[in-house]
Formats: C-alpha cells, sequence, structure tokens
C-alpha cells in the first residue's frame, strides 16, 4: 500500500468505502443503540452515520494537501513531530487490536451456532490464514475483492430484511420518541465510532488512488455513508419490528435471531446458512480493513521500505491477542472500549489537523504578503 507502488481505481475505493462502512458492524451494532434509545435505536444509527460524512470530507481534504502520502506519514507535520507521531502509533495500534477483537467475534459466534464442538484458535487460525495469504497479494488484489463481496454483502443482507418482513410488527416501534431526544443523543457517540471507522482507514489507502479519482472521493464518500446509514438504521428498526426493543437487548446476536424467523410456505425456511456466509464475508472485509491500516502503518512509522515483512509476525500476535478475552463479552468490551476512547479521538483530530494546516498556510501567506510589501 506505498503510492508508488500499487494504484486502485475510483470504483474499487466506492467499494472500499462501503466494506468498511458495513464490515461486521451490522451484527455488533443493534444492542448498544438499543440499550441507549430503546425502540428508537435505530436514529442514532441514522444519525451518526450523517455526521461522519464531514469528518470523511476533511479527512480527504486533508488527504488531498499531502499528496502521496498516508495519515501515519502526514500526521507528523500537521500536529508536530511529537503529537503527529504518538498519533501515529495510536491509529495503528488501534486497528491491530481491532483486528485481533474481530477474530475473536467471528470465531465466537461460528462456535456458538454452527461448529460448537470445534476449537475456536481452529476457526481463527483458518480466517487469519485467508487474511495473510490476501495481504501478502497486495493492495491492489483486496481492492478487487471488495469489488465481488461487497455487492454480494448488500444483496444478503437487503435479501434477509426482505424475507423477514412478514415478521415485523409495526407496534413494536411506536410511539416513536417515546422519552424525547435524550436517549437517542445519548446513544450517538457510540454509533458515530461505528461510522468514524470507516473515516480512519480510508486515512491511509487514499494516496493509492489514482490521480484521475481523487477528486471524485467526496462524492464517492457522500454516496456511502448516507446510505450505510439508511441501511444500518433499517436493519436495527427491522430487528426491533420482530423482536421488541426488550428482546433485541438481551440478544447476542440479533441478526442471527432474525434469519431464524425467516419462513415461507412452510418450505424456505431455517437458512442459518445464508447467515454463516454472511457473517464469514463481513467478518474476512472488516479484518482485512483493520490489518492494512496496522501493518502498513507499522512498517511506515518504522520507515521500512515493504509492509509484507510484517504480515504473518503482526498476524501471530493478532492471533494471541485474541485468546485474552475471557469470553465474548468481554470481547465485545474491548471493541467499545477501543472505539470511544481511541477510535472517536483520532478521528476528531482530522478536522483540528486539517484547521491547523490552513491556519498555518494563511498565516505564511499573511507573512509573505506583508515582507514583499515591506521591501516594495
Amino acid at each position: 500500500m506505498f503510492p508508488d507502488q500499487e494504484k486502485i481505481s475510483g470504483h474499487q475505493a466506492f467499494m472500499l468505502l462501503w466494506a468498511a462502512a458495513l464490515g461486521n458492524i451490522f451484527v455488533v451494532m443493534s444492542v448498544p443503540a438499543v440499550n441507549s434509545a430503546g425502540r428508537d435505536g435505530w436514529i442514532p444509527v441514522l444519525l451518526a452515520y450523517l455526521m461522519a460524512a464531514p469528518v470523511g470530507l476533511s479527512q480527504v481534504k486533508l488527504g488531498l494537501r499531502f499528496p502521496g502520502q498516508t495519515i501515519v506519514q502526514y500526521l507528523p507535520a500537521a500536529l508536530g513531530p511529537l503529537v503527529g507521531r504518538t498519533a501515529a502509533f495510536v491509529y495503528f495500534l488501534a486497528f491491530w487490536v481491532f483486528s485481533a477483537v474481530i477474530y475473536r467475534e467471528t470465531a465466537e459466534l461460528i462456535a456458538t451456532a454452527f461448529l460448537p464442538r470445534t476449537p475456536l484458535m481452529v476457526v481463527m487460525g483458518l480466517l487469519a490464514l485467508t487474511v495473510a495469504y490476501t495481504m501478502k497479494q497486495g493492495f491492489e488484489v483486496f481492492a478487487r475483492i471488495t469489488e465481488v463481496l461487497v455487492p454480494a454483502l448488500l444483496i444478503m443482507i437487503a435479501l434477509v430484511c426482505i424475507l423477514v418482513a412478514p415478521e415485523m410488527k409495526a407496534r413494536n416501534l411506536l410511539p416513536a420518541l417515546e422519552y424525547g431526544m435524550l436517549p437517542v443523543l445519548k446513544g450517538i457517540p457510540r454509533q458515530l465510532a461505528f461510522a468514524l471507522e470507516s473515516v480512519l482507514v480510508m486515512g491511509l489507502w487514499l494516496p493509492c488512488v489514482r490521480e484521475s479519482a481523487r477528486r471524485q472521493l467526496p462524492r464517492k464518500l457522500l454516496y456511502t455513508l448516507p446510505p450505510a446509514g439508511v441501511l444500518l438504521g433499517g436493519l436495527v428498526a427491522g430487528e426491533i419490528a420482530v423482536f421488541g426493543p426488550d428482546t433485541v437487548a438481551r440478544l447476542q446476536f440479533p441478526v442471527l435471531s432474525m434469519t431464524t424467523m425467516i419462513s415461507i410456505a412452510w418450505f424456505f425456511e431455517r437458512i442459518e446458512s445464508v447467515f454463516m456466509a454472511l457473517w464469514i464475508t463481513s467478518s474476512y472485509l472488516q479484518i482485512l480493513v483493520f490489518s492494512y491500516p496496522a501493518v502498513v502503518g507499522l512498517a511506515q512509522w518504522f520507515h521500512l521500505k515493504d509492509y509484507r515483512v510484517l504480515i504473518l509476525p503482526m498476524t501471530a500476535v493478532a492471533l494471541a491477542t485474541a485468546t485474552v478475552p475471557a469470553n465474548v463479552f468481554e470481547t465485545i468490551a474491548w471493541n467499545d472500549f477501543l472505539d470511544l476512547f481511541f477510535v472517536l479521538p483520532l478521528a476528531l483530530l482530522v478536522p483540528v489537523a486539517l484547521f491547523i494546516c490552513s491556519w498555518g498556510k494563511e498565516r505564511r501567506h499573511t507573512v509573505s504578503g506583508k515582507a514583499g510589501k515591506h521591501r516594495g
């Protein structure tokens, strides 16, 4: 993922945005949304993705100010050597732990629902081998994979929502805003962190986009985050409509439970295999989305010439880290901690860095203008 070696098209960038915006988020976002806002849990999801769009536009604008550099490379120039290198270190460290968390979440769900006698390490190890092999082939290969898997992922999510529609009850969504806007506002930070993950990841692959397609990135971003908010918000609303907010809050994986409700003509039912395909596909994409910033970020932080030498060691360490949480609930707690205390602060640094760069540029222009008048 070094800009002089690997280039991707505008359409591939669009698919990468969707891969990061969806990932496996749709499986884990429902419970915190419903816990904070109850039957209105779909509203903070929608608002969070709308709020993430301006931050994403700031990320694109900041990246265009430093052509050919990733966020790890230009943060020291934008924020100063100490703050910038510290922020860059936290950036790749957070995504490295994120990849470990997703390994564990994926293995826990597969073991719980489909393969209860299979050790977690076997599931995680097979997934890690697939991820490591893909990364070895280069970022362009991953970008091409997203062109195939992201549309399939969208179709499967839409299919689940359509097939379960007969089980939805509108009364479970009413009355809307029963307790006002305060519960909705309380739920936004957690959902905003989910949405901003895709923005932060973009800071690493932005230089790989071909020059002719970079100016289209703001439009592609707006074609991704708000629609993703509508899709994910609709999915949460569907879960609430099927089970009711109290039941959703108690479920471990509401989407999995929702697929078990699908029944058409007493024949087409029990299609959990569709969900398993959906889950494995989304987890595979999400781990790749998070592993690249971790591996490439560390390589650039240490000024290495090729990030591929770090793939196997960092994958092994990620697998070891994935075994640390005692259970799936502790794993989800790790995810919450990373989102609230790493993703949100790092994402808020992007507009700050853009302001500092703009202010510094204007100040230099002012100083040079005054110096020219003085010489005249």
